[in-house]
């Protein structure tokens, strides 16, 4: 073993304990030292540190991928990458809790589990999420949605955990390809997963248990709905209708709300 290679384990194993600590329970209760949150000085300290190892490991490895004729050199520099990631992040987290008024509302743990999900959560994102009940496995699926194609936005995720929905939820906003907001809003809850009931040649056809506003409970038909393709109708592209996600569902509810049926567009 390298003397550089020996030496990035070292500064890896110093980052996991020191990672540890700040995993470790925390009390938000402290005892104030010198009119300051006691709780808020121990996650400065635990925060200092966690960005002092890793900025020790960040010069390992780069020390490593400098030297000659070290085997490790494609591992390494994809750690190094993700090192430096993980530096950005809690120097974020380290800004925010230094820019704190009071004492912390979440412990550190939960804040570094879900900046590494979304960086950029604020303090209050993250106490909110954990208010709701989300845990950082469910959280980390809902953006997974994101990446796919026609997949949710960053407004919809943001959306989902403002009007308090749970991943179920979200997952069938997904499937319907329909924004999440105010006005897509159902006053509904999907209860546990949707079962396939049938299927034509072109939709399918799900069945699941939705609880109403007020705890009446039903159970339902959904039929997802279909991106565009290259049969979209031109008049729909000009009327300026997203081809990936058209919304065809809301817009029947909101014609319907007008209590007419929509008129064709007049062309001049």
């Amino acid at each position: 073993m390298s003397t550089g290679y020996k030496d990035v384990l070292d500064k890896l194993d110093n980052y996991h304990a020191v990672l540890a600590r700040c995993n470790a329970p925390q009390d938000l209760n402290a005892p104030d030292v010198d009119g300051h949150s006691g709780a808020k000085l121990d996650q400065l300290d635990h925060l200092l540190d966690l960005h002092e190892a890793l900025e020790a490991l960040e010069k390992s490895l780069q020390s490593y991928e400098e030297g000659g004729q070290h085997t490790h050199k494609d591992a390494m520099r994809t750690l190094l990458a993700q090192v430096r990631e993980e530096r950005d992040m809690v120097a974020g987290v380290l800004r925010q809790v230094d820019d704190l008024e009071g004492k912390p509302s979440v412990g550190l743990n939960d804040v570094i589990a879900f900046q590494r999900i979304h960086p950029g959560l604020s303090m209050a994102e993250v106490e909110t999420l954990v208010k709701q009940g989300w845990n950082v496995q469910d959280y980390g699926a809902m953006w997974q949605m994101t990446l796919e194609p026609q997949g949710l936005t960053d407004s919809d995720v943001r959306e989902a955990v403002r009007l308090g929905y749970d991943l179920d939820t979200v997952r069938a906003y997904h499937e319907a390809r329909l924004p999440i907001n105010e006005g897509s809003r159902s006053r509904a809850k999907i209860d546990g997963e949707l079962k396939p009931l049938g299927k034509g040649a072109i939709n399918s056809v799900f069945k699941g248990e939705v609880e109403l506003e007020g705890g009446k409970r039903m159970t339902g038909v959904f039929k997802a709905e279909k991106p565009g393709s290259e049969t979209f109708a031109d008049a729909a592209k000009t009327a300026g209708i997203g081809v990936e996600r058209p919304g065809w569902a809301l817009r029947s509810v909101a014609t319907s709300r007008l209590g007419a049926p929509a008129p064709p567009p007049r062309w001049t």
